[in-house]
C-alpha cells in the first residue's frame, strides 16, 4: 500500500444535514445501513449533492493524497477510468454499512486493484 498522508476530510461529508444536525457521512451511513437491512440486495450508490455524485466531489481530493498514484500498487499515472474510489472496510459487509462514506475507510484505486479485490 502506498504511503501518504491523509487529509482532512472534504466539508462536502462533513457538512451538518438533517433534523440531527449529523455529518453528511454519517447519514449515508445510517441510510445504507437501514436500506441494507430492509433489503439485503440493496445496491449502494453514490448520494447526489448538488447535481454531481459525491464520489465525483470527492475524486480530486483522493488523487492529491497519492499524487495521483494507485493508493495500494502504487501504480502511476491513473487511467481515464482507472479512478474508482475502493471502500477499504468492505460495504458489504454489515459490520461496515455505518461507513461507507467515512473519509478514513475511502482510497483511490486502479481497476486492476479494485477488480482484485473481489
Amino acid at each position: 500500500m502506498r504511503k501518504f498522508t491523509r487529509t482532512e476530510c472534504p466539508e462536502v461529508l462533513t457538512k451538518a444535514v438533517g433534523q440531527n444536525n449529523i455529518p453528511r457521512w454519517q447519514s449515508y451511513g445510517e441510510r445504507y445501513t437501514q436500506n441494507r437491512a430492509t433489503n439485503p440486495s440493496f445496491e449502494f450508490q453514490w448520494p447526489q449533492i448538488e447535481g454531481k455524485k459525491l464520489n465525483q466531489h470527492l475524486l480530486p481530493d483522493l488523487m492529491a493524497m497519492t499524487d495521483d498514484h494507485c493508493a495500494y500498487c502504487d501504480g502511476f499515472p491513473l487511467k481515464r477510468g482507472d479512478d474508482t474510489i475502493d471502500h477499504f472496510h468492505p460495504k458489504t459487509h454489515p459490520a461496515f454499512y455505518s461507513e461507507v462514506c467515512k473519509w478514513e475507510n475511502l482510497y483511490i484505486s486502479c481497476t486492476h486493484c479494485q477488480d482484485s479485490k473481489g
